[in-house]
């Protein structure tokens, strides 16, 4: 069973109070090292949510490394499924990374159609790849050259030495 997030940050707040009393300090004290509000303080080790931030500014007026916090292992499972249509581009920007960096597909020049037939989708999704590709040549994994109004992609040779 999935630990609830509001249950974790109570611990958390717990952790933060009981560092905070065994150095003698009161909450203005830390509000004071920190620039956050008392209430701001007080909130955060009821557990009631801060951003990274704020944590990190507590941590460091307690001289406390966060790492300490997490002693145990968070069940991190997901609340919510990925929608099917970032499912979708995720699949296809892993197939695609695979093609350039892992084969030789690209020793050879190759135009948009082709690696839509090497990764089986069809014509519908072309701009969507000459925009990934073109994203690669930024990278420096790929450079082009163009024909007319056809770009041909191809692995893109280190410098020599």
């Amino acid at each position: 069973m999935t630990e609830s997030n509001k249950l974790i940050l109570r611990k958390l707040g717990g952790l933060l109070r009981s560092r905070r009393e065994y150095l003698s300090y009161s909450q203005r004290d830390v509000a004071s090292m920190t620039g956050l509000t008392m209430t701001t303080i007080a909130a955060m080790e009821r557990g009631s949510g801060s951003t990274m931030h704020n944590f990190l500014l507590v941590c460091r007026a307690l001289n406390f490394q966060p790492r300490k916090f997490f002693s145990e292992d968070i069940d991190l499972t997901p609340l919510y499924n990925i929608s099917p249509q970032a499912k979708s581009r995720i699949d296809l920007r892993t197939k695609l990374d695979r093609l350039v960096s892992e084969s030789d597909f690209f020793t050879t020049p190759r135009r948009v159609s082709e690696v839509l037939e090497e990764l089986d989708y069809d014509t519908s999704v072309s701009n969507k790849f000459s925009v990934y590709l073109t994203a690669y040549c930024r990278e420096g994994e790929l450079e082009y050259f163009k024909t007319g109004n056809v770009k041909r992609y191809i692995k893109n040779k280190p410098p020599s030495k």
